[in-house]
């Protein structure tokens, strides 16, 4: 049996930031998914995935935060947290150095918490 994901949808309560936070942060590329259409879609990539931003106006979810939480694997979480902040995200505790990994966590503009990973080279 073959089971993979091959799309996130998120539920965004405020699109123009979180555009620009993850187009700034991760290059995914968002863009209107239809031009013509009345709602304000956005589609992207982040890694092999295709991010689907959706206006929560339309989903209407109540959650105060996120019910599942993303492990992005970066080439440089020090970096990574420095372009979150800059994009208008915050930092979320410290850096986690061990042996295998650099972890860290963010949060985007509308409060879902990311980790992030910096595998090290063996």
């Amino acid at each position: 049996m073959r089971v993979y994901i091959d799309r996130i949808t998120v539920a965004v309560n405020n699109m123009p930031a979180m555009v620009h936070f993850y187009n700034t942060v991760f290059g995914a590329g968002l863009m209107l998914a239809d031009p013509h259409s009345e709602f304000d879609f956005h589609v992207g990539r982040l890694g092999q995935l295709e991010l689907f931003f959706c206006p929560n106006s339309i989903t209407q979810i109540e959650a105060e935060k996120n019910r599942q939480q993303l492990r992005i694997v970066v080439e440089d979480v020090r970096q990574t947290i420095a372009r979150a902040i800059t994009a208008g995200g915050q930092k979320l505790g410290e850096i986690h150095v061990t042996d295998e990994a650099i972890v860290g966590g963010i949060s985007d503009p509308d409060g879902n918490s990311i980790e992030l990973i910096q595998y090290r080279q063996a």
